[in-house]
């Protein structure tokens, strides 16, 4: 059911003085502060710095996020903090912001970004080499050997996106489904939802845990042989809950475009459409508002634009459950999206995080109005 607010209610209307992303790259340089013998923690030991969290603290501050996100991995940080002020997250893993020295092919970014600062950006999709019981390997989306592809980006692209398009593009299925697997699990996909009121407010909590829905994917042979249906598990309210993917006002669909036929042209695929839900919290670092999808009476729920985990695993031709993808996901203060796998290698011990002086704050902080 779509949003029943008014339409005052359903989109506050800002006079933003816009800061460009040179701007907003600047005022992360400027904010970076010296740390050291700050205790870093590998990707998956599910803590993240200090020091890398005060500087996410710092940024949030700047650009008015009151509950700054407390995010549990260090890779999480690097990309909300990317999201939040405009840089890449490269550079904010570079000299200038956390100096991590990741060596070549620790880590990998896609998505839409881009930053006409230093003409660096971000382009889909995000790549893995997969297989039967591994963990899905990053590499580029040129390697021969990459076989599981990830793409995001948002709707409309007239600035002012409602909706996150996810894309897994997965090349180990061919085959279509056989008559007895009817009804089988074959594919299972995680999306980060964030719940909030009519005003707009959700529980500070949610801006750092978000609610792991889980959508499932079962075979359907009976009515054609690459058909699928779905459903989504996901405790919203406080109880775990099935729900239809339109009841969150969420769209699916996967490569169908030959039902009469017994594999799939060329390899499976999966498209969902997920609402976008900017949480009044992070407004003021955004460009633009949305509402998400109202799925109760007064509730709204949408895809988180805090940096969450994101992963997906289907079944490969012979019948294996195939690790797909695993990455983390932010949608950034322009409605670009951010893709990056953890990463894999041990970080740093110990971070240096170098700036330069606070002069010229006021000239680049951004100011907002709400006008009425």
């Amino acid at each position: 059911m779509l949003s029943s607010r008014t339409p005052s209610l359903m989109r506050r209307e800002y006079k933003v003085v816009r800061v460009s992303a040179a701007a907003r790259f600047a005022l992360v340089i400027s904010i970076a502060w010296l740390f050291s013998g700050a205790q870093a923690w590998a990707e998956g030991g599910g803590a993240t710095s200090d020091t890398a969290q005060n500087f996410l603290n710092k940024i949030c501050g700047e650009f008015g996020v009151a509950n700054c996100p407390q995010l549990p991995t260090m890779n999480q940080v690097v990309i909300e903090s990317a999201a939040i002020s405009g840089a890449t997250p490269s550079e904010i893993r570079g000299p200038n912001n956390m100096n991590l020295n990741l060596p070549p092919g620790a880590v990998f970014d896609a998505g839409t970004q881009f930053n006409p600062a230093t003409g660096n950006g971000l382009s889909n999709p995000l790549a893995f080499i997969t297989s039967s019981g591994q963990s899905p390997s990053p590499t580029q989306p040129n390697n021969p050997a990459a076989n599981s592809f990830l793409s995001g980006t948002t709707s409309p692209t007239n600035g002012d996106p409602t909706t996150l398009n996810l894309t897994f593009d997965y090349h180990p299925r061919t085959l279509g489904f056989e008559a007895s697997q009817e009804g089988v699990n074959i594919g299972d996909i995680v999306l980060p939802l964030v719940v909030a009121n009519d005003a707009g407010s959700a529980s500070p909590s949610d801006l750092s845990i978000p609610h792991l829905a889980t959508l499932e994917i079962f075979a359907d042979p009976k009515t054609c042989p690459t058909c699928v249906t779905t459903d989504i598990l996901a405790n919203l309210t406080g109880a775990a809950q099935t729900y239809q993917p339109s009841q969150l006002g969420i769209t699916f669909s996967n490569d169908n475009s030959a039902p009469g036929a017994n594999n799939f042209s060329p390899n499976e695929q999966f498209t969902l459409g997920i609402p976008l839900l900017i949480p009044a919290d992070l407004q003021a670092a955004y460009l633009f508002s949305a509402s998400g999808h109202e799925f109760t009476s007064g509730l709204f729920d949408g895809i988180n634009p805090v940096a969450s985990f994101l992963d997906a695993s289907f079944l490969d031709n012979p019948g294996n459950v195939v690790t797909a993808v695993i990455a983390d996901l932010a949608i950034a203060f322009d409605g670009s999206t951010i893709l990056s796998d953890p990463v894999s290698t041990q970080e740093p011990s110990t971070l240096l995080l170098f700036g330069s002086s606070l002069i010229g704050l006021a000239l680049l902080y951004r100011r907002r109005l709400l006008t009425r």
